[in-house]
């Protein structure tokens, strides 16, 4: 949308702190259920809601999955 190029994605995968996927999960699960989506994974933390897939994983992670330094994002 920001570029104005239909991608045609077919999900939106959100980085958060891994915190909110642990000890702040069950706020967080109500929050995005509050927005009218449905849990539908927790092991991948998926929602779903009007055939839109949105699900979540913790931004510590980049470094493992794909060599990305999160801590110098935005450093520079």
């Amino acid at each position: 949308m920001k570029t104005g190029i239909d991608l045609k994605p077919k999900d939106i995968d959100v980085l958060v702190p891994l915190e909110y996927l642990q000890e702040k999960w069950d706020f967080f699960r109500q929050t995005v259920e509050k927005m009218g989506y449905t849990l539908v994974d927790l092991r991948e933390h998926e929602f779903r809601k009007e055939g839109f897939k949105l699900a979540f994983a913790f931004i510590e992670d980049l470094a493992d999955f794909a060599g990305v330094d999160y801590k110098r994002l935005g450093a520079d």
